[in-house]
């Protein structure tokens, strides 16, 4: 049995997707260097993970700063995508 409420993650995401950045109060939002991700976990739940653990999968405080992630249309699905930022960002 999974332990995330998949609804509910993916309603988090059309949500935070469509969230302006002018509308965002920085202190709100995560702190990228605070944000753990179990790096024993695959794939999904790694991903699964940081979307239940986080305020909005795209947006963060970096260094005092607001940071969106957007991610384009160039063939690869957005799991992809995620899995290649966090990949990179916990190496």
């Amino acid at each position: 049995m999974n332990k995330y409420n998949i609804e509910e993650l993916e309603s988090k995401i059309v949500k935070c997707k469509n969230e302006k950045i002018e509308n965002i109060n920085i202190d709100k939002i995560d702190k990228l260097s605070d944000i753990k991700i179990d790096r024993k976990k695959k794939g999904n739940d790694r991903i699964l993970d940081f979307i239940s653990k986080i305020t909005n999968p795209y947006i963060f405080n970096v260094n005092g700063r607001i940071v969106k992630i957007e991610f384009s249309n160039n063939g690869k699905k957005a799991e992809d995508c995620i899995t290649n930022v966090l990949s990179k960002l916990y190496q």
